[in-house]
């Protein structure tokens, strides 16, 4: 499901569109789309990231919901560098629709350091992150 096509719509407070994908701002969560057939990098992430800095904050804790309602590849090295920089990201959502998206996932956990979860419907996603930002800022850890 596309997010612009949930109930979630009316809690988009930014969207940003890059050649590669849209991004979708709401309170403390970003949610990607990327585009179908797209080599998603750092390079490619890199003004997300500012954008998210400088939306939110810089010290901010936010959940990340990758929405994969197209299939598209990711370079785990350029993972590893990115969650080396970045402690902003609390908690990384990942919403898969078909059985080999959802096997993606595994191998990716292995590069990513934030709490991940992977989901097979954006609701689930999105209340996950929503109740790991909560626990995030009350300073509980998990």
């Amino acid at each position: 499901m596309y997010l612009k096509n949930s109930p979630y719509k009316d809690q988009i407070l930014k969207e940003v569109q890059f050649p590669y994908g849209t991004f979708y701002f709401l309170d403390r969560i970003v949610i990607s789309e990327i585009k179908q057939g797209v080599s998603f990098t750092y390079e490619k992430a890199k003004p997300v990231i500012e954008t998210a800095l400088e939306f939110y904050g810089d010290d901010a804790k936010i959940g990340y919901v990758s929405n994969r309602i197209n299939n598209y590849a990711l370079a785990p090295q350029d993972w590893l560098k990115f969650f080396r920089e970045r402690e902003n990201i609390h908690t990384v959502g990942i919403v898969a629709y078909t059985p080999i998206g959802l096997t993606n996932i595994i191998l990716e956990k292995i590069f990513i350091r934030s709490r991940v979860k992977r989901f097979t419907n954006l609701d689930f996603a999105i209340a996950w992150t929503r109740t790991q930002n909560s626990i995030a800022a009350e300073g509980i850890t998990t």
